[in-house]
């Protein structure tokens, strides 16, 4: 009887944390969507402050509500503060070329992040390299290759490579990640971040600034919430899972991008952008499920 319960409460775990992960990933597409459909009308550095500052005001409640220590004091600073600096202009090289390009394709191409948080890994961490990982990183590269089109489309290029680049950034802030986890608590690591990030958009923020309608500025701070939310999200998944059993529904995000571009702006994905979605997923689920336990950590 006590193996039965067992397996029943494992059972349940998994299926809230696939649960927990699948919202996470739909606010995550609402967070998306939301910058686009203010890009148009908002400069980023403005968009990105409501966004960093609002979740920071989230985030502040929340952990207060559950009575988390929240200690701006460590020896860390400096690097909390180049992960910021990462972070912030990650997002500015994903949220920018929203007004250009199609959402589904913005989104897509940023799902090369985990190709290059598995190189950065392996050379600057040192973790194990294996067939499986490499098979992975070649066919999400594939997959980048056949998205980007170089070449065939130049006025989009520049604009798909901008992602690009802002993924680079952000899986090099996953390795300082890494690295801090192992003084920093999350939420130390998640305030920093977003300090830093309402810092440097604020700076800027006067050279950019559009004074926004009650309607725009309550979008704003629905980003802020969203972003917030899907952090929480996301970490409660991981908490009640492994993470090789919920990661891959993280491209579930491409899911309902997908459905809210072609719903809210009629856009239709081309050939190129779905085979090299499809081989982007297929790599990163293969991380996920295949590779990632054959690594030892």
């Amino acid at each position: 009887m006590t193996q039965i319960a067992t397996r029943s409460n494992n059972s349940s775990s998994v299926t809230q944390a696939i649960l927990l992960m699948l919202a996470a990933t739909l606010l995550s597409a609402v967070f998306s969507a939301g910058s686009k459909a203010l890009v148009t009308e908002y400069s980023t550095t403005q968009i990105l402050f409501f966004r960093c500052a609002f979740a920071l005001l989230f985030v502040s409640a929340f952990a207060r509500i559950r009575g988390w220590n929240v200690s701006l004091d460590t020896p860390n600073r400096a690097a909390h503060m180049v992960r910021g600096t990462l972070n912030i202009l990650s997002l500015v090289l994903y949220v920018w070329p929203m007004a250009y390009l199609p959402l589904a394709d913005v989104v897509a191409l940023s799902f090369t992040q985990p190709l290059f948080a598995t190189a950065l890994a392996i050379v600057v961490l040192g973790e194990r390299v294996t067939v499986h990982i490499w098979l992975a990183v070649v066919l999400g590269f594939c997959g980048m290759l056949t998205i980007l089109r170089p070449g065939l489309q130049d006025g989009e290029f520049w604009m798909q490579s901008a992602v690009v680049l802002g993924s680079l950034l952000w899986a090099i802030s996953i390795v300082l990640t890494r690295r801090l986890t192992h003084t920093e608590s999350n939420t130390t690591i998640v305030f920093y971040f977003l300090l830093t990030g309402a810092m440097f958009t604020g700076v800027a923020l006067p050279f950019h600034w559009t004074t926004p309608s009650l309607g725009d500025l309550i979008a704003l701070a629905g980003i802020g919430l969203a972003a917030a939310c899907t952090q929480f999200l996301m970490a409660d998944a991981f908490r009640r899972a492994p993470a090789s059993v919920v990661s891959p529904f993280f491209y579930a995000t491409l899911i309902w991008t997908t459905a809210i571009g072609y719903l809210v702006w009629g856009e239709v994905p081309d050939v190129y952008v779905l085979i090299g979605s499809a081989m982007l997923l297929m790599s990163g689920i293969y991380v996920a499920v295949v590779a990632t336990p054959n690594i030892v950590k």
